[in-house]
């Protein structure tokens, strides 16, 4: 898959179920969430990429990253403010997507960057 279209599906993915879970009334804010976020992009290893990575490819990898923070935020919630079995599941199922999203967003960053890196002159 293209670079391009995939940081946009991974976008599309994001807004689609967050309308979902809106719709569902299971998208509710809960107190330090964005710390617990935060934490745990901070708890990431950091990536050492090569020189020349593209900016386009880092810029989707970091937003992956981000995405699968606030997704496990969400799961750490469970059942995530869901008044029954099945509006959780349909919670999880809303959420789904956005998982495969970021593993085709990151597969798709890092093939386009191996094509530009193996491209380039050696120095």
């Amino acid at each position: 898959m293209a670079l391009s279209h995939a940081e946009r599906d991974l976008r599309d993915q994001v807004r689609q179920s967050a309308s979902v879970l809106t719709s569902l009334g299971v998208a509710r804010h809960r107190p330090g969430v964005r710390e617990e976020i935060a934490a745990t992009l901070r708890a990431r290893p950091q990536s050492l990429w090569p020189a020349g990575m593209p900016g386009q490819a880092l810029r989707v990898l970091q937003h992956a990253d981000e995405v699968e923070a606030i997704l496990a935020a969400a799961f750490l919630d469970e059942p995530g403010g869901a008044l029954s079995a099945s509006a959780a599941s349909a919670r999880r199922e809303a959420l789904r997507p956005i998982e495969t999203a970021v593993r085709v967003a990151r597969r798709a960053a890092v093939a386009e960057a191996v094509r530009v890196l193996a491209a380039s002159p050696l120095v």
